[in-house]
């Protein structure tokens, strides 16, 4: 015998953390984090002899007016989408439920990708394509909404089968060059404390102010590390001590003088042209240059240590790891730290058994307009693959009242980038 019924806490974690499609939205911190923006929640599952089929972490809001209650599975239902009766069996059930809590709406945005892409967001041939599963889902009663409110773009980098070497031979060879830069140079992360944990929060609201996107509270963050603890919600901030990158600094001035000499006796004898020469010559002055006014910045900065650089807020669930947010400290941005970062986190990821590293969201596909094509530009040196969520949909249980709904519905949902425009 089949039916719908609701799971503790605990018992939809047990079941959320290990499904395919198990994500940080369907999980209890999730809903005990967006209960603090007045979303009530419901955790349901579909059981036939005692095993649990599909499941799903319901949020309901509630307007004061009308007393009517939207519902939304954010980036769910965690069942099988392959199979057309069971999504028209499972979304009946739990339409059933919504009915009798005086819902008007459903929505849904699940965690599928759409299709398998390449790092450059191109299809990949004889790649999967899941648009048999969107069929299945308007089937199922729902209407695909074109705009969405949560990221439909994001960047992976799939950790399955792959060695610590697999995984540096697929970045971009820069920034395999800036990670080992910043090795010799002592770039070091850790953990944030409480200290830094403000110092990241603040720099976060620099970066909102300066990029014109809309602003998260301290408020905001505190409640989501209260939710997610320790174990799954962290900042991770990478520093740098003063004495350490002079030592590299100085390194670097012996190498360009043996380069120099080298390079003179090459041109001596005829192995260099002299517009080679020059040319190499130019180059390593501005190399120099460069060298000689940061050792006299560092020199300054020598009580300072360790210098706070930024740092990611990274939420650990399930099968995935979540480079959620970040933010480096304007002076030190041409350091290209954020690559130390994620160097470390990727590396903590796999040797912890984690099948994705998401460095989340990106522009579409090809939009050089977009304010986020730069992000997209950055993460794609990390190797990985451009990933297309099939979308967002809606059901329509009471028609009469769903066009003011859909409008009621939150629009600053979650931590999509959301542009404010100059």
């Amino acid at each position: 015998m089949s039916k719908l019924i609701e799971l503790s806490k605990t018992e939809f974690d047990q079941y959320a953390k290990l499904h395919p499609l198990g994500n940080y939205e369907q999980t209890s911190s999730f809903a005990n984090f967006k209960e603090g923006e007045n979303w009530h929640s419901y955790y349901l599952a579909f059981k036939e002899n005692n095993q649990i089929l599909g499941a799903t972490l319901l949020l309901a809001k509630e307007t004061k007016v009308l007393k009517k209650r939207f519902f939304y599975a954010p980036r769910g239902f965690l069942i099988d989408y392959t199979e057309d009766d069971f999504v028209k069996e499972f979304t009946t059930e739990i339409i059933n439920f919504i009915k009798k809590k005086k819902g008007v709406l459903l929505k849904i945005d699940p965690y599928i990708a759409k299709a398998k892409r390449d790092r450059d967001g191109n299809l990949v041939q004889g790649g999967f394509n899941h648009d048999f599963m969107e069929l299945n889902i308007l089937q199922a009663g729902f209407e695909k909404v074109p705009s969405t409110i949560q990221p439909k773009w994001l960047y992976k980098i799939d950790l399955r089968k792959k060695t610590e070497e697999e995984l540096l031979e697929d970045m971009d060879p820069k920034a395999r060059q800036i990670i080992r830069r910043n090795e010799r140079m002592g770039f070091t992360i850790k953990e944030a404390n409480e200290e830094d944990q403000e110092k990241w929060i603040q720099l976060m609201q620099q970066q909102s102010i300066k990029n014109h996107t809309m602003q998260y509270t301290s408020t905001f963050y505190q409640d989501l590390f209260r939710c997610f603890g320790k174990e799954q919600c962290k900042i991770i901030t990478v520093e740098l001590t003063p004495e350490k990158v002079i030592t590299y600094l100085k390194e670097e001035l012996q190498s360009l003088k043996q380069k120099k000499e080298l390079r003179t006796q090459a041109y001596q004898i005829h192995k260099i042209t002299e517009q080679t020469y020059l040319n190499q010559e130019k180059e390593d002055q501005e190399k120099e240059k460069s060298i000689y006014n940061n050792l006299a910045y560092f020199e300054q900065k020598k009580k300072e240590e360790p210098i706070f650089l930024g740092g990611y807020l990274f939420l650990l669930t399930g099968k995935e790891m979540v480079a959620l947010q970040g933010a480096m400290v304007e002076e030190y941005i041409k350091f290209d730290a954020s690559y130390t970062i994620h160097d470390q986190m990727i590396k903590y990821a796999l040797e912890n058994g984690y099948d994705y590293y998401n460095l989340y969201e990106i522009s579409e596909k090809g939009n050089q307009g977009s304010p986020l094509y730069g992000s997209y530009l950055y993460k794609k040196k990390f190797g990985g693959e451009v990933v297309e969520l099939l979308g967002e949909y809606d059901y329509k249980i009471n028609h009469t009242l769903y066009s003011l709904y859909q409008k009621l519905f939150p629009k600053f949902y979650g931590v999509k980038t959301i542009f404010k425009g100059k």
